[in-house]
């Protein structure tokens, strides 16, 4: 070990002890170098120059002074340093104190406040004293260098405390420096790194303006590098104190050093250091050893900047750490404690450099005098020794050496917990090291576990429940609403209390019983203990629903107790709710540091049956609702339990009268939507059927299906279904719905008939009238009572009156009667329509005649017509008579029914003729006197000469003739059709059913004549200079044809949209002028004196361009009207050309894409300023012809005298 100490002046000079262990690598050996720097002597390794000085004995006492780099006044500097190398290898931990202050009046400094700082920086450990040079003043801080000074010699680390802010400039690097490696700018108020002189002493990492951006900027933002109030006396400690540490560190690879700095704010022990740069890596492996100074200067601005107290040692990083295997524990039991010290750092402790452990326990544990039995050693050389003279009861103390880097010792020991007022047991481990060393992270030199004490509770609860003077469990069961008392005593029969900051919770759990929580604890009696640990109950409403109400009680000493008095009442269950009103009381300890005893006695429930309100339904319906004896019904009955819960011992009874039910479907035992019934063969008879269910649920319901067969043979047959509920639980609340009657009318046989004819028996033409004959016959043994007839028609048209207008009657229907009472279909409605509604083609129309007697074998017969109309396929006719529901039963209702069918034939009715020229198309619509949906065409196609041809062929079926007809010939011709309208109607039976079939009516066949005109004949044309002509060349084109009084028609397609009509004579001769080059596709018809044009000609022709001449060499662009403009000749032939003029530096002053359509007007690009007056340009005019012609040549601007 080396160990340099400036002994406060009690000694003059440096005492040196040099110690080296035996065995120890000297790669590890530990230094430790301290100088206060508070006396007036100034030890011989201490350097100081420029305006540095010792204040001890001068500006201050004896002992009580500083190293003041400079004073407070403008263009100072002054540096010191320890003319002494120590190794770098191991890395070092320098710590030092400063003050930087000024005594001026305020405004002293202007504008430039403290400055410039001070530096403590390290340099090669080889640089001789006659070799040693300072940095610059000013922003070098005496570390680095400017344009005039170069920077401390050999340096290899500079740290600037920066108040004027130029530390990290570029302009104090040495001359040549890249301003990017001298540093960001100005940051006044901050800390800078600096390299060494082998790297031109660059910038290496710093914090912003006011220590932003340090890397503890929370605390350290805001603060001040110096004092910045004016004082005419150095600050105390209490206003203003930094202590700066920092430390190099071989990386953790071994590559290579680091740099870390940390500030301290406060003078106290515990404050502690805050980290400004962190691991900040260096560029290049420091020397072999080291020196370290500081430096300081001053410039317009100035400050007292002032150091003491400078530590420097090989860095250790000593930590202790204590676990426990228990978080809580009983009083008596054990926790089993592991103390853990390592040596995380790099540098190994020897020698007399010893680390003291100390055990200290409250008085909640005991663990044994020595915990060094079973150590565990990670280096058999550490060795640890207990320090008995500082060990007492409480704590232990342990004194560690010989503890090599990396190495780490464990601790294994009990501990035996103890009753203690504070119920914590607490370890705790503390650290310190011999006197000089310093632990790089002390947030790690103490490690303390708490385990807590469990209390001992025995929470006792009574919960006691009384109606009307009745004490449960004796209680018989009750109704809803009634009111029950309750009486719950909680006590506390164990050790401990439970003090303020806990609390025991009382919870009341109640089903099917409504409880006020705030009468709960209305009116709470507490015994003395109670009374005298202020025990506190409160409703806890986070906590409560509206089953569940929670309280917590604090202050609960033992011995203590409370009674509480409330009431609750019964409430309607809900579903599946319980048959009892039940309050279940608890009372638990806090949940965590608390041990129940006996918890056997924490919960207590009292409860009462309830007499529970059902709500049973019975719905009992029969199909069908009348029927002839010994014919079967289906009764569907539902069974429903409307109530909110399930209900035992259910009782349904089926009573019969009139109806026998089948014994197939009525079996012993039934499941019906998983309701098993069960029959009671005992209770049940032929006319009684009871079944029992032994638990009905709540909201279930029950569809029981099953037939009868009717015995009656007039009077109505009927079941009566009911639900019976006899036990004492349940009270039934609405008795109406318990029971349901289905009852069946008996029907009386009958046989109604009825024949409907027609007279007309082949298709008649809408608009024929029809004679109708309608037979009505009750061929059955009885009178039919309110009989109606009803008549349908589609496609006729009848009058409802004149029906019953001519009745004929046999003696058995002498008295009968009948009469019209309804007319259906009303037109259609659709709710969103506000249209007057209509009556569809298709739907029928009824009329409804009403027969209030017609005896046995009585006979009616009713004569009519109607009139055929347009609105069906054919007109129909269909009869019915029906007796009343439920009262007959007509055994043959076949004959019920009976339609006549009558076929309609259409007449074809559009225009017969059309005359149309050879070439041109026919498009005829068929019509007929029927509407279209039901009228379909035939027809036949006979041209008067085989010259005639229709195209495409049509077809000789459908509702359109169309098609393009041509004639060969000069001559006019014919084409006749003849067309036959058909109706295909769907066939209707006798029984008034649409089958699947149809029939087929033709009207009668009539021509459609089409008069072609004489065919025009196709012209010639002849076309000047055979159809080549050149740019600016007229071209004439003359048509020629046969005929007679020809007239010619110009297109320039061939479908003939676009006609030409500009520059047509009367003759037909087309003649074109100014057509650009290109070639050109015209088409000419010539029309006869029937006006048909005939088929088109082709006529081809070529436009060729001519040679562009002439162009001009000067232009005037002065805006007189003359020849503003340079215009190109016929250059409009080519409208893809390129024009490009641009002067001789070879810029473009105007340009134009696909043709010369704007002129060049003199202008920078037509739009620009006016060019140059007298000025020449080139220009290069390329064609895009195909031929890949260009033209090129030089223009002129001349606008006159200027």
């Amino acid at each position: 070990m080396m160990h340099i100490l400036l002994n406060n002046g009690l000694k003059c000079g440096l005492l040196f002890i040099l110690l080296f262990g035996l065995g120890v690598n000297s790669t590890q050996a530990q230094f430790h170098y301290e100088i206060p720097l508070t006396t007036q002597v100034k030890p011989d390794d201490l350097i100081i120059g420029g305006d540095a000085m010792l204040t001890s004995g001068g500006a201050d006492l004896q002992g009580q002074g500083w190293l003041r780099l400079t004073p407070d006044e403008k263009n100072k500097k002054g540096w010191a340093y320890i003319n002494k190398s120590f190794s770098s290898k191991l890395g070092l931990l320098v710590e030092f104190e400063y003050k930087i202050w000024t005594n001026g009046p305020i405004g002293k400094h202007g504008s430039l406040g403290l400055a410039d700082g001070l530096s403590v920086f390290l340099f090669d450990g080889n640089t001789q004293e006659a070799d040693f040079k300072p940095g610059a003043d000013g922003g070098s801080l005496v570390y680095a260098g400017n344009n005039a000074v170069g920077g401390l010699t050999n340096g290899y680390l500079g740290i600037g405390l920066d108040t004027y802010g130029s530390f990290s400039t570029s302009e104090y690097a040495r001359s040549g420096v890249n301003k990017k490696e001298g540093g960001p700018g100005a940051r006044p108020n901050s800390i800078a790194l600096r390299g060494g002189a082998a790297e031109n002493y660059p910038y290496l990492s710093g914090t912003e303006q006011g220590l932003a951006r340090a890397v503890d900027q929370t605390y350290l933002k805001g603060k001040t590098i110096g004092y910045t109030i004016n004082t005419p006396a150095r600050p105390g400690d209490d206003k203003f104190f930094r202590k700066v540490r920092f430390y190099l560190l071989p990386t953790a690879e071994g590559k290579g050093f680091e740099t870390t700095v940390q500030l301290k704010l406060g003078n106290n022990a515990q404050d502690p250091f805050y980290t400004v740069i962190e691991k900040q890596r260096m560029n290049v492996t420091p020397p072999p050893t080291l020196k370290i100074g500081f430096g300081a200067s001053t410039g317009g601005g100035y400050a007292h900047h002032e150091v003491r107290n400078l530590n420097i040692t090989a860095p250790v990083d000593i930590s202790v750490k204590t676990t426990v295997d228990k978080p809580s524990v009983r009083v008596g039991n054990h926790v089993t404690y592991e103390t853990v010290v390592s040596n995380s750092g790099i540098n190994s402790l020897s020698d007399s450099n010893e680390v003291i452990l100390s055990i200290e326990t409250n008085d909640g544990v005991s663990i044994p005098d020595d915990i060094m039995i079973g150590v565990i050693k990670s280096d058999q050389k550490i060795s640890i020794v207990k320090d008995k003279a500082n060990s007492g009861s409480g704590r232990q103390v342990y004194i560690i050496s010989n503890f090599p880097a990396g190495a780490s010792l464990t601790l294994k020991y009990q501990g035996t917990i103890n009753r203690s007022i504070s119920f914590k047991a607490m370890n705790k481990a503390t650290i310190t090291l011999s006197d000089g060393l310093v632990d790089i992270d002390s947030s790690n030199d103490e490690s303390h576990v708490t385990t807590d004490i469990i209390r001992e509770v025995d929470l006792v609860l009574d919960n006691i429940m009384e109606i009307n003077g009745v004490v449960y469990p004796i209680i018989v069961p009750q109704p809803v609403g009634t009111q029950l008392n309750y009486t719950t005593v909680i006590s506390n029969r164990g050790p401990d209390d439970i003090i303020h900051t806990d609390f025991a919770t009382f919870s009341l759990e109640t089903v099917g019983a409504n409880i006020n929580p705030d009468n709960v604890i209305a009116a709470v009696q507490r015994n003395q203990a109670a009374i005298d640990g202020n025990l506190l109950i409160t409703y806890s409403k986070g906590e409560s629903t509206t089953d569940k109400h929670v309280y917590h009680i604090a202050n609960f000493p033992k011995d203590a107790s409370i009674v509480l008095k409330y009431f609750g009442t019964i409430l309607q269950p809900m579903h599946n709710g319980s048959d009892f009103a039940e309050n279940q009381a608890s009372i638990t300890p806090p949940a965590a540091g608390f041990y129940e005893l006996n918890d056997k006695d924490n919960t207590m429930t009292a409860k009462v049956p309830i007499i529970k309100d059902v709500n049973m339904k019975v719905a009992n319906v029969v199909d069908p609702l009348a029927a002839r004896s010994g014919s079967l019904v289906k009764y569907i009955t539902e069974l429903s339990n409307l109530s909110a819960f399930d209900v035992k011992d259910v009782h349904v009874v089926l009573e019969t009268d009139g109806v026998s039910l089948l014994n197939s479907e009525m079996l012993d035992r039934l499941t019906i939507d998983g309701v098993e019934l069960v029959k009671d063969n005992d209770k049940s008879t032929l006319v009684k059927w009871v079944y029992a269910i032994a638990s009905f649920p709540a909201g279930a319901k029950v569809t029981w299906t099953y037939q009868g067969r009717i015995t009656s043979k007039d009077k109505p047959a009927t079941n009566l279904v009911r639900l019976d509920v006899s036990d004492e639980k349940y009270r039934e609340l609405q008795n109406q719905n318990n029971q349901s009657k289905a009852e069946t009318k008996i029907l009386r046989d009958i046989d109604l008939q009825v024949v409907n004819k027609a007279e007309e028996t082949t298709p008649q033409a809408m608009g024929a009238v029809l004679n109708y004959t309608t037979e009505i016959t009750n061929l059955g043994p009885s009178e039919v009572m309110d009989a109606v007839l009803s008549i349908e028609v589609q496609g006729v048209d009848i009058i409802p009156e004149k029906v019953i207008a001519n009745v004929a009657k046999n003696d058995a229907a002498k008295d009968v009667t009948i009469q019209l009472f309804t007319t259906v279909p009303a037109p259609k409605v659709d709710p969103a329509s506000t249209a007057t509604p209509t009556t569809s083609l298709l739907d029928p129309v009824k009329y409804s005649y009403s027969i209030p007697s017609l005896p046995a074998n009585g006979t009616i017969t009713l004569k009519y017509t109607g009139k055929i109309n347009s609105k069906n396929h054919s007109a129909i006719n269909i009869v019915r008579i029906a007796s009343p529901e439920n009262v007959f039963y007509d055994t043959d209702p076949q004959n019920n029914v009976s339609a006549v069918q009558t076929w309609i034939k259409p007449t074809l009715v559009q225009p017969l003729s059309a005359t149309i020229c050879p070439g041109e198309s026919i498009m005829r619509t068929l019509e007929s006197d029927m509407p279209a949906d039901f009228v379909s065409y035939e027809w036949t196609m006979d041209p008067s000469s085989d010259a005639i041809s229709v195209y495409p062929l049509t077809p000789t079926t459908g509702t359109l003739i169309q098609g393009t007809i041509k004639n060969k010939e000069s001559n006019g011709g014919l084409v006749v059709y003849a067309i036959s309208p058909i109706i295909k109607a769907p066939i209707i039976s006798t029984d008034g059913v649409i089958q699947t079939t149809f029939n087929m009516v033709s009207g009668d066949s009539k021509p459609f004549t089409v008069t072609i005109k004489s065919l025009a004949l196709t012209p010639s044309v002849s076309v000047t200079q055979d159809g080549v002509i050149d740019y600016k060349e007229d071209v004439v084109l003359t048509p020629k044809t046969r005929l007679k009084v020809p007239s010619y028609n110009w297109y320039r397609t061939v479908d003939k949209k676009d006609p030409i009509t500009e520059g047509v004579d009367y003759d037909g001769v087309l003649t074109q002028s100014n057509l650009l080059p290109g070639t050109y596709i015209y088409y000419v018809t010539a029309s006869n004196a029937d006006f048909c044009e005939g088929e088109t000609t082709k006529v081809t022709f070529t436009v060729n361009s001519i040679s562009v001449k002439g162009i001009p060499t000067v232009f005037t662009p002065n805006n007189d009207g003359v020849n503003d403009l340079w215009l190109i000749p016929d250059i409009e032939q080519y409208p893809n050309c390129t024009v490009r003029i641009f002067n001789r530096s070879n810029h473009d002053v105007y340009y134009s894409l696909k043709g010369y359509k704007e002129p060049w007007n003199g202008r920078y690009m037509n739009y620009g300023d006016p060019l140059p007056n007298r000025t020449s340009y080139q220009y290069i005019i390329e064609l895009n012809d195909g031929t890949n012609k260009a033209i090129g040549g030089v223009v002129s601007i001349i606008r006159g005298e200027e």
